[in-house]
């Protein structure tokens, strides 16, 4: 790791190997006119869909590293969407009675609006779904919110790829560690 964050993230590991040491690209879109199309399909997700999510998010979770699949973070994921369900907070697209899609607002408000837990399933990538969803998740944010971000891993070539499609734009890097 580099310093001064090398420093930083050594500190408050205690020694401990981070389960994520990376580096993130912060996307953000401040102007509805500059999202790409929107797939109208996407819509909350209901208390009903719980068990279908589950899997979806806990897939989403090992694929980008923040959950292994030793830790068995099935438990764990079912409370917190069952939280976020209730919150409003995660959205979904079915496609042919399938849930294929998946994304969170991980806050929204007046000052803004942050995007989490984006994740199309690998059946159906590379048909625009993510893009199109993402930006229709962007739309309902522009509602409240003056702009939306993101970040995502930036060796994550495919999923930059598919928010650049949905309107967000590069503006940073930062690093994520977290045990």
């Amino acid at each position: 790791p580099e310093r001064p964050c090398g420093v930083l993230a050594d500190a408050l590991t205690r020694g401990v190997e981070p389960r994520v040491d990376r580096r993130q690209v912060l996307m953000v879109v401040s102007d509805p006119a500059e999202l790409g199309p929107a797939d109208g399909r996407v819509r909350r997700a209901r208390p009903d869909d719980l068990d279908e999510l589950v899997p979806i998010v806990t897939a989403y979770r090992v694929e980008d590293g923040l959950s292994r699949p030793q830790d068995d973070p099935v438990s764990w994921v079912r409370s917190h969407v069952r939280e976020r369900i209730e919150l409003g907070m995660i959205h979904v697209l079915a496609d042919r009675g399938r849930i294929v899609f998946t994304g969170a607002f991980n806050f929204l408000g007046t000052a803004g609006a942050g995007l989490g837990g984006i994740y199309t399933v690998p059946e159906v990538r590379g048909r625009g779904i993510g893009a199109q969803a993402t930006a229709a998740l962007c739309r309902t944010a522009f509602a409240s919110a003056p702009s939306v971000s993101l970040h995502v891993d930036e060796r994550n070539a495919a999923a930059r790829r598919c928010y650049a499609k949905a309107g967000l734009r590069e503006i940073g890097h930062f690093r994520l560690t977290f045990r």
